[in-house]
């Protein structure tokens, strides 16, 4: 009884450790007559094993410990060759480091990681004082200079790990200079946009949070001279330009684009320009413009026999009319979208158009007619394999099920949308699936729970630099916390989530946040304020022409003026919005107008 209760407290609680202490009785190394020279725990474990290993700590040093601060550095196991070309190594010399590591690392296919993370823990942990320590910020200098040496030697030596992952290795070694230089130069900001996109809208909001490296004075030569690039490389600084919400610098560029298309001619430059034109007016929620673009769009592209711009500006002139609420002219125009697709047989965008239509037909209550539009979609992505089409039918069955009331089924089909997402590494697609998981829970009164998986989804969006995402993350809070009766809480998340729409020129949300303000005052009495913000919302929804939400504000307004004893008022403004939610077919939102105009 002796002898096990002190190997249990030497193994502090860890199989690993009872795993190898068994090995090394085995072997005759230990011995339960000695259970002095048993190690505590696993960091001693570790220890004994490079004393032995390693006992010329000359060699450790010079060897042996550079090569794991690579590894420890690396973003992404990378193939042995690698080292090959940073230190210089032979066969004989690789072949000489997988021996020295023993059991320890394991080599497979051709790469070396930590037969358990918790060894990189010990080697890394810089409290311990023996000489077996390894420094992360070495290996990244390491991978810096290697990388940066390969960068210099031009684009045929870029590799698929230098393009994602040289930025992040510079920040880390301290080379500032060499990392503006880098991301300026607009050849290697395709070749990584290119790889991986999210990728680079993580690394740039990254740089810009924590250090004075800024996107308008990295490339404001390209912005106030654009002639000096490449076309094909424009495009590419637009759309980075779009995605990280620098919009007027990705206005500036595609203004150039169009201008240099139409006067070569070049007529698929021209429409694809457009384009991207047409998107920023619509980030920007000037929807007219953004409709007039698109038109041009699909008219050159009907001219010139282009079938895929054809499909976008179809597909996205639809988008706005749906987000003014007018269904059955969206309606048609996914239609059409949906023919072109079955007829030239491309099935991602056929997915692209379902889901569309899915949206609309879940807008106007008809739930059936939706999940037999899911199951479609679901039946396509299994067959040509697109795991982020399959995720989007998740969400969508989700979203459709939680709108019938069935909680507990949705809340399953949000779990796996959560599954799918972990294991393909999509992190936005990851958030919505939360926030299903987040509107079940508040839906089912539970709304601790709602919250932490609010702070879950707040927590992606700044990671990835989603600032779209965060204010609508910090818009579910701001629910969250007036239903749990923290009006002062809500009232902060709103200062938070306006400043964040005012950055973006975002007056959608920023319509949403009158409608929030509004609902805090109206719950603590003060009708007037309320009436104010409900008002302001209205302007705004019939300014940008979203129905659904000024319908909305016109039934909040009646509420107030019932309230405060106009009924008069009140009746006419009920009236105004039941028609409209007839008009939209928008059931859901009907019902709580005629639950309000019954009150």
């Amino acid at each position: 009884a002796g002898i096990i209760k002190t190997i249990m407290e030497k193994c502090e609680g860890l199989f690993l450790y009872a795993e190898w202490i068994a090995k090394e009785l085995d072997q005759g190394r230990l011995s339960l007559e000695r259970l002095d020279e048993f190690p505590q725990g696993l960091g001693g474990i570790y220890l004994k094993f490079f004393e032995r290993q390693f006992p010329d700590v000359g060699i450790w040093e010079s060897d042996v410990r550079p090569v794991l601060e690579v590894i420890a550095a690396l973003q992404e196991p990378l193939k042995t060759n690698v080292l090959y070309s940073i230190f210089k190594w032979s066969v004989h010399d690789e072949r000489r480091f997988r021996r020295s590591l023993g059991s320890l690392f394991v080599f497979d296919r051709g790469t070396i990681n930590p037969f358990h993370k918790s060894i990189m823990e010990w080697l890394t942990n810089e409290n311990k004082h023996d000489p077996y320590f390894i420094s992360v910020s070495e290996g990244h200098k390491l991978l810096a200079d290697y990388g940066w040496s390969r960068y210099n030697q031009g684009e045929a030596s870029w590799t698929p790990y230098l393009t994602t992952y040289l930025p992040i290795h510079l920040y880390m070694a301290g080379r500032i200079k060499e990392l503006g230089d880098l991301l300026g130069d607009v050849k290697f900001m395709k070749a990584a946009w290119n790889k991986d996109k999210f990728n680079v809208l993580r690394q740039w909001t990254f740089f810009e949070e924590r250090s004075a490296l800024t996107m308008e004075n990295i490339y404001r030569q390209v912005i106030e001279n654009p002639a000096r690039e490449n076309d094909k490389d424009l495009l590419i600084l637009a759309n980075l330009f779009e995605n990280t919400y620098h919009i007027n610098e990705a206005l500036q560029i595609a203004d150039y684009l169009v201008d240099h298309y139409k006067q070569a001619g070049n007529m698929q430059g021209f429409q694809e320009s457009i384009g991207i034109q047409a998107r920023i007016h619509y980030i920007k929620c000037d929807y007219d413009n953004a409709m007039r673009l698109y038109k041009e769009q699909e008219k050159i592209c009907r001219e010139t026999g282009n079938i895929a711009g054809l499909q976008y500006s179809i597909r996205n002139q639809a988008n706005i009319l749906s987000y003014k609420n007018e269904m059955e002219a969206a309606m048609a125009l996914y239609k059409e979208h949906d023919r072109i697709c079955r007829e030239t047989g491309n099935k991602n965008g056929l997915l692209e158009s379902l889901i569309d239509q899915c949206f609309i037909l879940r807008f106007k209550g008809d739930y059936d007619a939706a999940l037999a539009l899911i199951g479609e979609q679901e039946r396509i992505s299994r067959e040509i394999g697109n795991m982020i089409g399959l995720q989007i039918c998740f969400n969508e069955r989700g979203v459709t099920l939680m709108a019938k009331g069935d909680l507990d089924t949705a809340l399953t089909i949000f779990k796996e949308q959560e599954k799918l997402c972990s294991e393909i590494g999509n992190k936005d697609y990851l958030r919505g699936a939360l926030t299903g998981q987040e509107m079940v829970f508040r839906m089912k009164g539970d709304l601790v729970e709602a919250q932490a998986l609010n702070e879950k989804c707040e927590k992606i969006c700044r990671k990835i630099g989603n600032k779209y995402g965060l204010q609508e993350c910090l818009g579910d809070r701001i629910i969250n916390l007036r239903l749990m009766g923290d009006l002062n809480g809500a009232v902060s998340l709103i200062d938070d989530r306006e400043r964040i729409c005012q950055e973006l020129d975002d007056k959608f949300g920023l319509g949403e946040c009158h409608g929030e303000r509004g609902h805090v005052f109206l719950a603590k009495g003060d009708l007037e304020r309320a009436l104010a913000h409900f008002r302001k919302q209205e302007k705004i929804c019939r300014e940008i022409g979203h129905r659904r939400n000024l319908a909305v504000s016109l039934s909040d307004q009646a509420s107030v003026l019932r309230k405060m004893g106009d009924l008069e008022e009140a009746k006419a403004l009920h009236g105004e919005a039941v028609k409209m939610l007839r008009e939209m077919g928008y059931k859901y939102g009907l019902q709580d107008a005629l639950f309000n105009e019954a009150m």
